[in-house]
């Protein structure tokens, strides 16, 4: 059985895709289609707005990555692609190196409180995070 909240994202998947050119959309296997149209949530109310970008659509993680993996096997080509991995590793990379810092289990039982100067890190630390590209920018850096 399929969750709420994949049949969710694959109404939102399939707003987006009717945004697409037909030329674009012919790229996607039907049975593709047709398996997100028999699985999708009906009642669920997504509207796509085509004057607000992508990356600032609110659209679920799951929708996200249905989205990347449409991309990924029908519209990019071999150099794009090979870009395209790199950034997914290079989130990956990002991701686990912050889990390690979270659940470093040197410092899991440590109760001490922070000094001024990790604080200080710390919120340096989020600062320079906010400021990266976010993944959907890289995303539009590699087609432009």
């Amino acid at each position: 059985m399929i969750s709420l909240r994949y049949k969710n994202a694959y109404k939102e998947v399939l707003e987006i895709i009717k945004y697409l050119p037909p030329k674009e959309v012919y790229k996607i296997p039907k049975e593709k289609i047709e398996y997100l149209k028999r699985n999708q949530n009906e009642d669920y109310d997504f509207n796509f707005d085509v004057s607000i970008p992508l990356e600032e659509q609110r659209i679920s993680r799951e929708a996200n990555a249905i989205i990347l993996n449409l991309f990924n096997d029908y519209f990019i080509s071999d150099k794009q692609k090979e870009k395209f991995l790199k950034i997914l590793d290079i989130n990956e990379n990002e991701y686990k190196e912050k889990q390690r810092e979270n659940y470093n289990p040197n410092n899991i039982f440590n109760n001490s409180e922070k000094s001024d100067n990790e604080k200080t890190d710390s919120e340096n630390l989020s600062n320079k995070v906010d400021k990266k590209d976010t993944f959907a920018k890289r995303i539009k850096k590699i087609f432009k």
